[in-house]
């Protein structure tokens, strides 16, 4: 189903899903699609496109985080849950990617996850399932 709007050379998802691209010649009409690729988490709240990414989201406690380029010295990540009690925090070097562990102690439900690194703080909703 297309995405109403979706009519650019780029596209952030806004859902989690599986997407495919069209490709339209306008003066053949011939169309033409890319393989699927899947969306499997959304980051939340100031995060810049290509600045971090954590998946899978929702997860069953294990949750990937892929840093961009400019996630250079140290970096704090700290999870809360909903109440905003610190359930989770570890200080990274220079991170690329890490893949973190939070399923102890921790029940289903809706946690935030917070990326301190210098002078931005990014926010993203983790779903544990």
């Amino acid at each position: 189903m297309p995405i109403p709007g979706a009519t650019s050379q780029s596209y952030n998802a806004t859902q989690p899903g599986s997407y495919t691209v069209a490709v339209t010649d306008q003066s053949s009409g011939c169309v033409s699609f890319s393989d699927p690729f899947v969306v499997v988490g959304i980051n939340d709240l100031n995060v810049d496109d290509d600045a971090v990414t954590v998946f899978p989201n929702p997860s069953n406690g294990l949750f990937n985080i892929s840093f961009g380029k400019g996630f250079i010295g140290n970096t704090d990540v700290s999870i809360t849950n909903s109440l905003g009690q610190l359930v989770y925090l570890m200080s990274f070097s220079n991170p690329r990617e890490k893949t973190i562990l939070i399923e102890r102690n921790l029940y289903p439900g809706v946690y935030i996850m917070y990326i301190n690194a210098g002078n931005s703080i990014n926010r993203i909703k983790l779903i544990r399932e």
